[in-house]
């Protein structure tokens, strides 16, 4: 196969991907939940395969990826329209500390070791896990801390002084 024909099924299958990706929305290059990222790793297979692969027809590819795009799409529509899809097909937080005490069974089933938290938590600012009250394994793969309140910022409504005052001495 010449490189002209690589050149042009890639730039097209690209095109193809980049408009499909606008019509999918922008939750696709944001964070991905496992299903996305999924869909997005095939999507990017079937172009890669479609652009080398001289045995496969290229519009048979583009519509190949274009069936990915729609299912992601409508997979898109039913979680947001069903709690329980979203449940079952996103994932739901996991609680890996609560109230200060790490759940080591949430740990196991998260597939992550103290040493992962403990590097976690130091990358969010906390060196010691007895600041932290809560935290959440999200459905992204992102953990979540809210700290105990003691080690939480203070805002202008704890400080309990007039507004117009306290925009004064915050100027200091």
């Amino acid at each position: 196969m010449g490189y002209l024909m690589i050149l042009g099924k890639g730039l097209t299958s690209l095109f193809v991907l980049f408009i499909l990706s606008k019509i999918m929305g922008r939750k696709q290059v944001s964070e991905l939940n496992l299903f996305d990222y999924i869909i997005g790793i095939s999507i990017g297979s079937i172009a890669a395969e479609m652009t080398l692969n001289p045995d496969i027809d290229f519009f048979e590819g583009v519509f190949a990826i274009a069936i990915y795009a729609l299912v992601a799409y409508l997979i898109t529509i039913l979680t947001m329209k069903s709690i329980t899809a979203r449940r079952i097909i996103i994932g739901t937080p996991t609680m890996l500390l609560q109230k200060g005490q790490i759940l080591y069974h949430n740990l196991r089933k998260s597939k992550i070791d103290i040493n992962d938290l403990l590097q976690k938590a130091r990358t969010n600012g906390y060196f010691d896990l007895s600041q932290i009250e809560y935290a959440l394994m999200e459905a992204n793969g992102k953990i979540s801390f809210l700290p105990k309140s003691k080690y939480q910022p203070v805002i202008k409504k704890d400080l309990k002084l007039p507004y117009p005052l306290m925009d004064c001495v915050l100027m200091w």
